[in-house]
């Protein structure tokens, strides 16, 4: 079975070549009867589509979709199936021959949604819910649940942030009193979620009485409104601030508050996902660069540079090791011009070891 990096491949043919809608292929599908062995030639039908851009692209390492995504919804990928031959093998098997013909849209829902992750490099989300400068462990675990629902899984545990950043600038910059985030203190964390809650009192609601004058159970309305900032990590820029509302209705105070809780996570996974799609739908494919040095001082200085050239728009830093760094940039001008102007600016020795249209690995010295 294909693996995730011939998906994210055939989803870039397709976010490239918008103008390509449907493949035709024919394929032979079996099960132990019709419908099985034609689910089993639309499976066969959406590899076969994808495994022909194969190696159209490198996809940088760390990207990682699970294929059996696409194959355990192919159906939604065929825009029509014609049967050329059918019939069984034996009593357990039957067997179709069909010609299949594959939608490419790039608008199908699931491509939509692992488009934005490709462009996004499957990035590495942190959570942060303060209430009053103390976590809020009930809200995050639920934003994370349903993040990771939507295909964004890479998770990182909230308590890292709170160990570099103070709480109360955190909590200053969602509700936008003065303060400057920046993520050079870190390199594992790509976007930063901080959630900032605001608990209403819990009212009682007035207590109704039955015909036979005896009162109704009370029940509280606790209602939570969670102001959220997206931040990318690494300049401090705020991609978007919003406010999601939920009221929980029960008998006490903590499980009203539960269902609030519940109601707010989902509410913001979902905006959360809405300001991931539009943010990736403006971001370019960019280049992979990969630095090598002896000298992890050499690796910052080379990254301070990149970023200080008018030639470079944005650059993240993917991996880091003691001796290798993994960045990406983007750029409107071609990857071996932004290498050679490094190379002609640079106080250090750079040696390109490889360079292709989109990916090149330097040596520092």
């Amino acid at each position: 079975m294909f693996n995730g990096k011939i998906l994210l491949t055939f989803l870039w043919i397709l976010l490239t070549f918008g103008n390509v809608q449907a493949k035709e292929v024919t394929v032979t599908g079996m099960g132990i009867d019709r419908d099985s062995a034609v689910r089993d030639a639309t499976r066969l039908a959406v590899e076969k589509v994808v495994g022909t851009f194969i190696d159209s692209r490198t996809i940088m390492q760390d990207l990682i979709i699970q294929f059996d995504e696409v194959l355990k919804k192919s159906h939604g990928f065929v825009k029509s199936v014609k049967i050329l031959d059918e019939g069984r093998v034996d009593s357990s098997t039957y067997r179709v021959t069909a010609n299949i013909d594959v939608d490419t849209n790039p608008n199908v829902e699931l491509v939509d949604k692992i488009t934005m992750l490709l462009r996004l490099n499957n990035p590495r989300i942190a959570v942060v819910v303060l209430d009053e400068n103390i976590h809020n462990n009930i809200i995050e675990s639920a934003i994370n649940s349903k993040l990771i629902g939507m295909g964004l899984n890479r998770i990182l545990d909230s308590n890292h942030v709170i160990k570099l950043y103070d709480a109360q600038l955190l909590e200053n910059i969602v509700s936008g009193q003065s303060g400057k985030f920046t993520g050079t203190k870190d390199n594992a964390t790509d976007y930063l979620i901080v959630g900032s809650l605001d608990k209403n009192s819990a009212n009682v609601i007035i207590p109704r009485y039955r015909e036979s004058g005896m009162m109704e159970t009370s029940m509280i309305n606790a209602k939570l409104n969670l102001k959220i900032s997206v931040l990318k990590y690494d300049t401090g820029e705020i991609i978007d601030t919003f406010t999601v509302e939920g009221i929980g209705l029960e008998n006490n105070i903590p499980r009203a508050e539960d269902k609030a809780s519940e109601i707010v996570a989902e509410k913001a996974a979902k905006k959360i996902e809405s300001i991931f799609k539009k943010f990736s739908s403006q971001i370019s494919d960019g280049y992979t660069l990969t630095l090598i040095s002896n000298s992890q001082d050499n690796l910052e200085k080379i990254v301070e540079e990149l970023r200080g050239s008018s030639a470079v728009d944005n650059l993240q830093i993917r991996e880091q090791s003691e001796n290798k760094m993994v960045i990406t940039i983007e750029s409107s001008h071609k990857l071996h011009e932004i290498v050679m102007s490094l190379k002609d600016r640079s106080k250090y020795g750079i040696f390109v070891e490889n360079m292709s249209g989109s990916a090149c690995n330097l040596r520092i010295s």
